[in-house]
């Protein structure tokens, strides 16, 4: 089995990994890819990284990793990710069949949600699906809230 040693921790590592190529694969299975996103009408480069068909990580320039396993959830995806995650606060686990955040700074959990994205090297959590469906159901203020009480 591959040792994924170049598996990237952050969107820096990832782009001194992947240096001029668009992709390349850093273990079993496993590939690191260069993609882009547009924000608010602006074009930015993240790197993602894919197990097998599914794209489980995107970093950001910001130092933020986004977390989206269409439901992939394995022991080995969960492997993959907590390598990724590393040295950050962040980690994910499992209990009782569903998967939970970890920080090592304010030693709190939280359940996982598909799309969740973290920053490495502070304690804020953001779900963007669950703000996006606030804000369209409800409005901002939720939205306020639900920011709030995840970070």
């Amino acid at each position: 089995m591959a040792t994924l040693n170049n598996l990237p921790h952050s969107y820096s590592e990832a782009e001194l990994f992947l240096g001029k190529r668009d992709s390349a694969k850093c273990g079993y299975n496993t590939l690191v890819a260069k993609s882009a996103e547009f924000i608010d009408d602006k074009r930015i480069v993240t790197y993602y990284v894919q197990y097998y068909n599914t794209a489980i990580a995107t970093f950001y320039p910001d130092d933020s990793i986004k977390i989206h396993t269409k439901g992939y959830h394995s022991n080995t995806t969960k492997a993959r990710l907590n390598r990724m995650l590393w040295p950050s606060p962040w980690g994910l686990y499992s209990s009782k069949g569903k998967w939970h955040w970890w920080n090592t700074n304010i030693h709190n959990d939280f359940l996982f949600r598909e799309g969740d994205r973290v920053f490495l090297r502070e304690t804020k959590l953001f779900n963007f699906n669950a703000i996006y469906e606030d804000i369209q159901s409800t409005g901002y203020g939720l939205m306020c809230a639900v920011i709030l009480a995840r970070m």
